[in-house]
């Protein structure tokens, strides 16, 4: 029986888990229980109304939103932060008969603390849609919210199912790196990273692919116009993960008939998302202007080793608490998974990192590129929270580890090796142990959901 799993597909397995228990985390979990869900349905709510912007009112940003719909976020509102505050399992279906009306009151909401306001469009296109539609046949404010999440979580599963078929290494480890409490929880919500996630790893999948696969003797228009769409998308969402464009440089010169005609084809690709960067800066100057922004920067400018020393202190000091917030720490991160769960995932994670492979050799120099995009994108996280949000004790804070998870495969890649040999059996062992491991790390997950919110 072992031996069937040798064969099984991660991508069917992926769609499988990730659709099952996809679907019980977007129920469970109480509306607006994601971390900013309320702003990130503000944001696609605005959107359906046609506002590509969020709008200003003197030196305050947000969005103008019907009333209901506040009172409705309104409705949830003591459940963050306090384990004490819970509700029945009949309380949110108590309240699915208040749809939004034409003549319903906008409020204006000020959101200028969070990045959402300024966020561009593209990753709230689809749940804006779908809210458009439900307006539209005058569905309720939470029916309106669920769909959006049920549509955001579909095209969560089909854009990771196309990287997880197109990677040539570490099908495996991408699959859990998908269905990790903190991903899928994010995937099956209205928040962004439902869509920045699964497009960073297509970027990346799609550049392993050109780049570790010895039968594509060339890179042909076909793939020129992938990775434009591709960089123009992931321009359109998170920008600061557009430093995964940069992982072209991982294909071999050969592929192209020299570095001159790469460099050529490089520039070709990435014009439109640098103009897309800089269209966008431009459009949205003055949405989000966090306060001493200027002054840190000269900070840093004046004498970079105060902020490398504070990266430092921060990495070293709170090394379990961004490890539980990359593995699990769900909700408005009021609702942690056990610390056992949170290293035994992290020790399947590495250990299949180190023998989910198959016969392509990778030498440590293709590994270079990768690792120091890693490096690279590691830090502008921490140097944009170090100059946005405030830094207490050496402590750069807002940093979550869930904005590591979109590059997470670029440090497991250096894990890949082709020294350890596994035979068909050991093969069948450890897909049975990955797809042991999810089940019960999900289902425990779901529990742990249960538990914090609702009165049992």
């Amino acid at each position: 029986m072992i031996t069937r799993f040798k064969d099984v597909e991660p991508e069917k397995a992926f769609i499988v888990i990730g659709l099952i228990f996809g679907i019980v985390f977007l129920i469970v979990t109480p509306p607006f229980q994601v971390s900013d869900e309320s702003t990130h349905f503000y944001k696609a709510l605005t959107l359906a109304d046609g506002h590509i912007l969020s709008e200003k009112q003197g030196d305050e940003t947000g969005f103008y939103i019907p009333e209901s719909v506040i009172g409705m976020v309104g409705a949830f509102q003591n459940l963050p932060f306090s384990n004490k505050d819970k509700i029945t399992v009949g309380y949110t279906s108590s309240l699915t008969d208040s749809p939004i009306s034409s003549n319903d009151y906008k409020m204006f909401v000020d959101d200028s603390w969070v990045a959402i306001v300024y966020y561009p469009p593209f990753p709230y296109l689809a749940s804006a849609f779908t809210i458009s539609l439900g307006k539209f046949f005058n569905f309720p404010i939470l029916m309106l919210l669920y769909l959006g999440r049920f549509v955001n979580l579909l095209l969560y599963l089909i854009l990771v199912c196309m990287a997880i078929k197109i990677i040539p290494v570490h099908k495996w480890v991408l699959l859990l790196l998908a269905l990790m409490p903190m991903t899928l929880f994010q995937g099956a919500s209205i928040s962004a990273d439902s869509f920045t996630i699964p497009i960073s790893f297509l970027v990346t999948a799609y550049i392993f692919k050109i780049t570790f696969d010895d039968t594509k003797r060339e890179f042909n228009l076909r793939d020129s116009c992938i990775l434009l769409v591709l960089f123009m998308v992931l321009a359109l969402s998170k920008q600061f993960y557009c430093l995964l464009i940069f992982l072209f440089f991982m294909v071999p010169a050969s592929k192209f008939g020299g570095w001159k005609k790469k460099l050529l084809k490089f520039v070709y690709i990435c014009s439109p998302a640098i103009i897309i960067i800089i269209f966008w800066n431009f459009l949205a100057a003055g949405l989000y202007n966090p306060i001493g922004v200027k002054c840190q920067l000269l900070s840093v400018l004046s004498n970079p080793m105060i902020f490398f020393n504070s990266l430092i202190i921060t990495v070293t000091s709170k090394f379990y608490y961004g490890l539980l917030m990359f593995v699990g720490d769900l909700g408005w991160l009021d609702t942690p998974l056990p610390q056992w769960l949170v290293y035994s995932y992290s020790i399947i994670l590495i250990l299949t990192a180190l023998l989910d492979k198959n016969d392509i050799k990778i030498n440590l120099k293709q590994k270079t590129i990768p690792l120091i995009m890693f490096a690279l994108i590691f830090v502008s996280i921490f140097f944009l929270e170090y100059i946005t949000w405030s830094v207490t004790n050496n402590i750069i804070t807002g940093v979550q580890g869930r904005y590591f998870i979109p590059f997470a495969p670029l440090l497991l890649l250096l894990f890949y090796n082709n020294r350890i040999k596994i035979n068909g059996n050991e093969r069948s062992i450890l897909n049975w142990i990955i797809i042991l491991t999810l089940f019960v790390t999900l289902l425990i997950t779901t529990f742990i959901i249960i538990k914090r919110y609702y009165i049992i």
